[in-house]
Parts: structure tokens; C-alpha cells; sequence
């Protein structure tokens, strides 16, 4: 199992969880927004590919957590993934461009984006949700 350094609190522990869930914890920077801003926009996205078993989705929660972004992202019954999500446009860009080609493993081969709710998208933090 590959050990981590936690820079906050200083200790070195084993962590056996998955690397992008493990990242994502070690990696956040600051309080979830719980408010929409004027320049915060949503987007929903559909990946297509071999996105599925490949840990596209704790990737991407990792990513959108370190971004500040709010949102989820789930497996969907036909093979793809699907992510909604909101935050600040530049940031929103980059977990889209991030998307385009995905984790190691990953083969994208589309990606459909369209626009979202704001409430759908807005709430607390990051999640990864069931299958729909």
C-alpha cells in the first residue's frame, strides 16, 4: 500500500483506498462554496468511451475537488459517464478540457456538453452517485 504524507497535520500514515480518492483528500485547499458567485456557471457533461472501470470517476472527483467545484458525477447505464457541475467559468473550462481526455486508462472518444441547472449542480462539495 503507498503511503502518504499529510502536509496539515504532519504524519505519514498507509492509505489503501483508491489513488484518486486518496489524492482528492490529501489535496483539498479550502472550505466548499455553498454560494453562488456572478461568474460561477454549470455544465453538464456526457463522456463517451471506455470510461467505466478505469476509475474515471474518482479521477474526476479528485480533480473537480481540487478546482473548488461543486457537483457529481456518476456511471450511466449505457457505458458512459455523466458529470454535472458548477463553479467559477475558468475553473469549469479546466475540469472540461480534463474531461477531453481523462485518467490513465481512460479512452474518451466524445464528450457532450450542455448547460445545467445551477441548482443541480450547486450544493456542497464533489460527489460520486449511483449509477443512473
Amino acid at each position: 500500500m503507498p503511503e502518504y504524507r499529510n502536509a496539515l497535520a504532519g504524519t505519514v500514515g498507509v492509505c489503501d483506498k483508491h489513488p484518486a480518492q486518496r489524492d482528492a483528500r490529501l489535496r483539498y485547499t479550502g472550505p466548499y462554496r455553498t454560494t453562488q458567485r456572478q461568474d460561477d456557471m454549470a455544465t453538464r457533461l456526457i463522456i463517451e468511451g471506455t470510461v467505466q472501470g478505469v476509475g474515471f470517476r474518482y479521477a474526476m472527483a479528485a480533480q473537480a475537488t481540487a478546482l473548488g467545484l461543486t457537483g457529481w458525477v456518476c456511471n450511466r447505464h449505457d457505458g458512459n459517464v455523466e458529470a454535472c457541475f458548477s463553479g467559477p467559468q475558468r475553473d469549469v473550462e479546466a475540469l472540461v478540457a480534463w474531461a477531453r481526455h481523462g485518467p490513465p486508462g481512460a479512452r474518451v472518444t466524445g464528450v457532450t456538453r450542455s448547460a445545467a441547472d445551477d441548482a443541480e449542480a450547486a450544493g456542497t462539495g464533489f460527489h460520486i452517485v449511483a449509477t443512473r
